[in-house]
């Protein structure tokens, strides 16, 4: 028998690897989206955060079309939808709407970056957002949630 522990352990790895962005924490709780939020960030990350864990692609999309701002939790919580709700050419154009804003990157966006072109299967793509990642020396934080899914 395998000991409580493990069990659990592998439930959860399973649960894991079966919803891929089911199990982290809220946005606005995430230490590494250190970035000062005003009261309009904080409403459009928890509308957008709800919404992707209701798959309601819609309203994420909605959402994200009328913010108008800067802070990078937001972002990442609309790249963590589009993964969820499966709409990963979305979630890239999130992405790169980020970069074009000159949005501060956090480990989670590196992270994000890369599951989603991984699954749009963007090899060079995501070696390149790798390589930033390195640079920017957030390896070891975006090693350990790129490896999860």
């Amino acid at each position: 028998l395998l000991p409580a522990f493990a069990v659990t352990s592998q439930k959860m790895e399973r649960e894991l690897i079966k919803d891929g962005m089911d199990y982290h924490l809220k946005a606005s709780q995430n230490p590494q989206n250190h970035v000062a939020m005003t009261k309009h960030d904080k409403i459009a990350t928890a509308r957008i955060s709800e919404a992707g864990r209701a798959f309601d692609w819609q309203r994420v999309q909605r959402t994200i079309a009328e913010y108008t701002g800067c802070a990078t939790p937001v972002y990442n919580a609309a790249m963590v939808a589009a993964a969820r709700c499966k709409r990963y050419q979305e979630g890239l154009e999130i992405y790169q709407r980020l970069c074009s804003s000159n949005v501060t990157k956090t480990p989670p966006t590196y992270t994000m970056a890369i599951k989603i072109l991984a699954k749009l299967k963007r090899p060079d793509e995501v070696e390149k957002v790798w390589a930033e990642a390195v640079e920017a020396d957030m390896v070891g934080e975006v090693q350990i949630g790129a490896r999860i899914d």
